[in-house]
């Protein structure tokens, strides 16, 4: 974590020689600012979204669909996330001749990952869990179960993802190609902001509550479909809606044993795969072919050598 988020560095800069405090305060000025504003919005969304799955006798739609939105964010952006930190970060070199075991190295980083998704899923699913917790005047009980979904709902698709990662980066070498990897990157990231773009812009701006009754209604069958396909955010909404029954406690157990389920997994394959993968990524094939250097070896201009060894 101190590596990762640069704590010794940021703490030497700004508390031992007290130098550019002014970016500590615009930072948080400007996280206040946007991102009170988008939790507001957000907020109220959930509110109106609520109330209409209350009108159609549906309550548990809504934290159906929030912990569907959280895992499927998880799972997509956790793959790239996992061979970024895994494979691309500079420490891996400097921890692989240690006497550590791979799957402790593995899970360090898995960890740093595991940490940056609570973050981001506590401004997605805590205003979900308090409203339906207010609105349906929920006990204590429901308050610890919902924090228990939260801890466990970025395990199994990010577990996912990072097996998925170990596997495919023990056979296929992106090492090699890091740029290309990149621009990938940034493209499925550009394609995603589009599309939650859209889905705003599909969201009823005017027109009160029917208007959103209306748009509920015509998106409720699609988020049943998707949390069949994938169990385990029906899981977590059934432990957190039926909190109070053997139903929803014998979901809630079942959840948490296919995540620790899938993190046996992990650790299984970064044990046997992760050095591997990791090594073979440094690796260079040699071409074997004869080379004749009086025919090869040809003067250029400087303005074209520049562009081309640019």
């Amino acid at each position: 974590m101190k590596v990762y988020y640069g704590i010794s560095a940021m703490r030497y800069k700004y508390f031992v020689k007290k130098k550019d405090l002014w970016e500590i305060v615009l930072a948080l000025f400007g996280m206040a600012v946007g991102g009170g504003t988008l939790l507001f919005m957000y907020i109220m969304y959930l509110n109106s979204m609520y109330v209409a799955s209350m009108l159609i006798n549906q309550p548990q739609l809504m934290p159906v669909t929030v912990l569907l939105l959280a895992q499927l964010l998880t799972l997509v952006f956790g793959f790239f996330w996992t061979i970024s930190v895994f494979y691309f970060s500079d420490d891996t070199n400097i921890l692989i001749p240690l006497p550590i075991q791979p799957y402790k190295i593995l899970l360090s980083k898995y960890c740093i990952i595991l940490l940056n998704e609570y973050v981001i899923l506590a401004f997605l699913m805590l205003p979900a869990i308090f409203i339906y917790g207010i609105g349906t005047q929920a006990g204590i009980l429901y308050y610890l179960v919902s924090f228990i979904v939260f801890i466990f709902t970025p395990v199994i698709p990010l577990s996912l993802a990072a097996i998925v990662s170990v596997l495919m980066m023990r056979f296929v070498n992106l090492r090699k190609k890091k740029d290309l990897y990149t621009v990938i990157v940034s493209v499925f990231a550009l394609i995603f902001s589009f599309g939650i773009q859209f889905v705003i812009n599909r969201m009823p701006q005017n027109g009160g509550q029917q208007a959103i009754d209306s748009f509920i209604l015509q998106n409720v069958n699609i988020a049943k479909m998707i949390s069949r396909s994938f169990p385990p955010a029906l899981w977590e909404a059934v432990s957190m809606t039926d909190y109070n029954t053997m139903s929803g406690f014998l979901n809630l157990l079942m959840f948490i044993a296919v995540s620790a389920l899938f993190t046996g997994i992990l650790v299984v394959s970064a044990q046997k795969m992760y050095f591997k993968a990791v090594i073979s990524g440094q690796e260079v094939e040699a071409k074997r072919k004869k080379i004749f250097l009086e025919k090869s070896i040809v003067k250029s201009s400087v303005l074209k050598a520049l562009p081309l060894r640019e």
